[in-house]
């Protein structure tokens, strides 16, 4: 996808770099590499070769504003029916917000944490049982974050028409909501990020093949 990115894709993937929101082994403690959640479950595992936190991009409206306009394309390209938006707090909240302010959409919340005072909602938002939501999220890894959203939403009456993603890491995730029957779609995938950055010289060779083995493993 590298030589088939549109300039809005090109600066949007250029700007992960520049704000810090991606990160390659050499900016790692030690340079050694990074640790994900999974490793407290999987100590085993090697250390990864790269590391994002898409929060950081919030800081940043320029980039904020190209990602949430790649979600609106992303979300009209698939043929899916759906009333309204869904976030992932916290990490996909401000790029839904600009998502539903771009489409004229309104946008519901499912809570992590039942509230325990007020209303006690699962959901902050207006909804009604039988609507069909799209979840927008920040990224997928292994799909945990996404699977307990979507638990939520059917709890409560909900029908998930789909789920969004700035950027699928290719670590099993996508196949894990795939099992679910819900349609599943993102702006990149990690490898086409990692053969842009090597075309731009953005990322050494070596970096960009020990990152592409980590993925195929």
């Amino acid at each position: 996808m590298a030589n088939k990115m549109t300039k809005e894709q090109q600066e949007l993937a250029r700007g992960l770099i520049e704000c810090g929101a991606f990160k390659d082994k050499t900016k790692s403690p030690e340079g050694k590499g990074f640790r994900y959640k999974i490793h407290d479950i999987k100590p085993e595992l090697p250390l990864f070769p790269n590391y994002m936190d898409l929060r950081v991009i919030r800081s940043f409206p320029r980039l904020l504003s190209l990602a949430a306009s790649e979600y609106v394309k992303l979300i009209h390209r698939q043929n899916w029916e759906y009333d309204y938006l869904a976030d992932i707090p916290t990490g996909a909240t401000p790029f839904t917000t600009l998502v539903s302010h771009f489409m004229s959409m309104k946008y519901i919340s499912p809570r992590g944490d039942k509230k325990k005072h007020g209303s006690g909602a699962v959901i902050d938002g207006i909804y009604q049982k039988g609507d069909r939501v799209v979840v927008v999220d920040d990224l997928v890894s292994q799909g945990a974050s996404k699977l307990e959203t979507l638990d939520i939403l059917k709890n409560e009456g909900l029908v998930p028409a789909g789920v969004v993603v700035l950027i699928n890491r290719q670590q099993g995730g996508d196949k894990e909501l795939q099992k679910t029957g819900i349609p599943f779609a993102s702006v990149f995938t990690l490898s086409e990020l990692l053969d842009f950055y090597l075309s731009e010289k953005l990322m050494s060779k070596d970096i960009y093949e020990e990152s592409i083995k980590y993925i195929e493993k």
